[in-house]
């Protein structure tokens, strides 16, 4: 027997510290009610870090991979060199991207 395990995850930094988490079914299903309502899912999901990841006017940048049931949505970092500082704040130094 097969099982698919899939894990959608928001990921931001600001100036003190980098952060992920891994969002539940309830969050899902609250991000993609929003979006069936007609709003930009970035929008969606910015909204959501306000809501519950602290002071968003703090936080540099954010990305996000949902796994919702229309498909697969990814956000990427509004500036490219994000998941590079990302990488370095959440696994140290010795972290790069290929």
């Amino acid at each position: 027997m097969k099982y698919t395990v899939v894990k959608s995850f928001v990921r931001w930094y600001d100036q003190f510290q980098c952060l992920g988490i891994t969002l539940d079914s309830r969050e899902l299903y609250d991000i993609e009610e929003k979006v069936k309502e007609g709003h930009e899912v970035k929008e969606v999901v910015k909204k959501w870090l306000i809501d519950n990841a602290g002071d968003y006017s703090g936080i540099t940048d954010f990305m996000a991979d949902l796994e919702l049931s229309s498909g697969n949505v990814v956000i990427d970092w509004t500036d490219p060199e994000s998941e590079n500082k990302f990488c370095d704040c959440y696994y140290g130094d010795y972290a790069s991207i290929d």
